[in-house]
């Protein structure tokens, strides 16, 4: 399981002008608390497990920076997707199972050649040499092999892709025409 705080996020609020931040799956709230520590003007986080749903609301209630969407990942995402503005790069953090779904929905949702895409967990999507396997076996989809393919065919024309390794593995998807 990543975090949030294994990326510079201050550098990629700068370079990339990312004011916005959509976090899909809050998980146990770390990158949550680490967004919330930066300057994004807005935080929606998509939640569809009600207890972590509520207890992130709970847990964050005094602050105006951040919504809190509880509702089935495709559902919830397309509200979040419906209160971002479509002009203003977007950071994701995509860090629930179904990434197919997910992509299709983004994509679908906004021209992405300018957001920043960080999908955790890359260890359930692509084989790899990663620091952390998943604990359960079963978490990992039986076409893992080709979501590279998947991945790259989403983002590989309007992103620069950089792979890490480090805990279960990331991959970050930058404009591929720089920041500012």
């Amino acid at each position: 399981m990543g975090t949030l705080a294994d990326f510079d996020l201050r550098h990629l609020i700068a370079d990339f002008s990312c004011a916005h931040l959509l976090v899909l799956g809050i998980a146990d709230g770390r990158s949550l608390a680490e967004a919330l520590r930066h300057d994004f003007t807005r935080i929606l986080a998509v939640e569809p497990a009600h207890p972590i749903a509520l207890e992130a609301a709970l847990r964050h209630a005094s602050e105006p920076r951040l919504t809190v969407i509880h509702e089935p990942v495709e559902r919830g995402l397309e509200r979040a997707l419906g209160e971002l503005p479509k002009q203003s790069p977007a950071l994701f953090w995509l860090d629930l199972p179904p990434l197919e779904r997910q992509l299709r929905t983004i994509a679908a949702g906004r021209d992405i050649g300018r957001d920043i895409l960080i999908i955790d967990d890359l260890n359930l999507h692509e084989d790899g040499d990663y620091e952390e396997e998943p604990a359960d076996d079963a978490k990992r989809p039986r076409d893992r092999g080709r979501k590279s393919g998947l991945i790259d065919g989403f983002l590989a024309g309007s992103h620069e892709l950089q792979r890490f390794r480090r805990r279960g593995g990331y991959l970050m998807a930058l404009p591929a025409g720089g920041g500012k």
